[in-house]
């Protein structure tokens, strides 16, 4: 059985999972990145999207309880690159103007072979569409009643895809909690 690691409260688990972000980068293989006329390896993408639906369901552990599903929607998607091949993809149900957001669900993965890396200039990236997000870690913060908005996001390891595209994502995403993720955006 694989180990079952949550990072939530503490500075130190989040910089530990981002650590192991990079690590997991790190060990892409050689030619990964887009060759040399790439001008930054990092950067963002964001927009507001028109329509955005963001569906989390506690699977049913048992026959006698029924899964719980919790819909919500985003104002802001976010993209980050933090190296060729490494993303975040980010819901928040704040405006893209905005700071802080009591709501936001982040899945963070690879790309899968055959997607390309983001174009970063000055921080800034367009994306090279179609591309395919391989989740490997899910943080949510605000979507579960007993969680205090004000808390870091709660971050768990997770499997499942993103499809991006010109048109919008689509991703379905289970974590080792029993939660699953089903997500519809249209930019």
């Amino acid at each position: 059985m694989a180990p079952r690691w949550r990072g939530t409260r503490g500075l130190g688990s989040n910089l530990a999972w981002l650590l192991g972000l990079v690590a997991l980068a790190a060990s892409l293989p050689p030619g990964w990145s887009q060759g040399p006329d790439r001008r930054e390896d990092f950067g963002r993408w964001q927009t507001t999207p028109s329509h955005c639906l963001l569906v989390r369901t506690l699977l049913a552990r048992t026959a006698s309880s029924p899964p719980s599903r919790l819909g919500r929607g985003c104002r802001s998607v976010r993209l980050d690159q933090q190296l060729p091949g490494l993303l975040s993809l980010r819901f928040s149900e704040a405006g893209p103007e905005a700071r802080l957001s009591d709501q936001v669900l982040t899945l963070a993965g690879v790309l899968k072979p055959g997607s390309r890396a983001m174009d970063c200039r000055d921080g800034r990236c367009q994306p090279r569409w179609p591309l395919t997000l391989r989740v490997s870690a899910v943080a949510e913060r605000g979507f579960s009643p007993e969680q205090n908005p004000s808390q870091l996001p709660q971050a768990r390891l997770a499997q499942g895809d993103c499809h991006l595209d010109a048109a919008g994502a689509r991703c379905l995403v289970n974590d080792n909690d029993g939660l699953a993720w089903q997500v519809e955006v249209a930019w």
